[in-house]
């Protein structure tokens, strides 16, 4: 039997933190998100052009024999300036990238050691409390190639049944 990579003991790091209580690594901006479930997906939009979607795939890449998910977003700046990542994710990692639990790789502890927060997976997410920010770590300023979050009740609640209805292991 191997050793689970997960850490579910994890006391979280307060990051360094701006007005307001918002991580440094946090773009200000990222307040307002909708979800809605279109056919297979979980969609989330913000006004400032930002779109995360969600499926669940049957076998993952990174997890050869595994199922997951797939995490899609876009940041759109205008129609000639956009950026667009993939992260994919097993079920018990895109809990804790929306606060529904909390564990972190052992690969990771360096991320919340330098930058603070509740749980992280390298290259592909950091939390602190309800501030998530894909695929990591930025600036919290405009032009970083990285999207900023608010992974609080709402959102949580959604991903949280959105998990429940299609993964067929629950």
């Amino acid at each position: 039997m191997g050793v689970n990579p997960l850490d579910l003991s994890r006391v979280e790091k307060i990051p360094k933190c701006r007005g307001g209580g918002i991580p440094v690594w946090w773009h200000k901006n990222a307040f307002d998100f909708s979800t809605k479930v279109v056919g297979l997906k979980l969609q989330l939009s913000s006004p400032n052009a930002i779109r995360i979607s969600i499926i669940h795939v049957d076998k993952l890449k990174a997890y050869p024999g595994m199922s997951g998910w797939r995490l899609d977003y876009a940041i759109y700046r205008n129609e000639e300036w956009f950026v667009k990542g993939r992260i994919e994710l097993t079920t018990d990692e895109l809990r804790s990238a929306f606060g529904i639990i909390n564990v972190t790789d052992q690969k990771s502890e360096w991320l919340l050691e330098r930058y603070g927060g509740s749980s992280a997976s390298v290259g592909k997410w950091i939390r602190w409390q309800y501030f998530l920010n894909l695929p990591g770590p930025g600036t919290g300023e405009d032009g970083d190639a990285n999207v900023s979050v608010n992974a609080g009740v709402c959102v949580r609640e959604a991903v949280n049944a959105f998990i429940q209805k299609h993964d067929k292991r629950l």
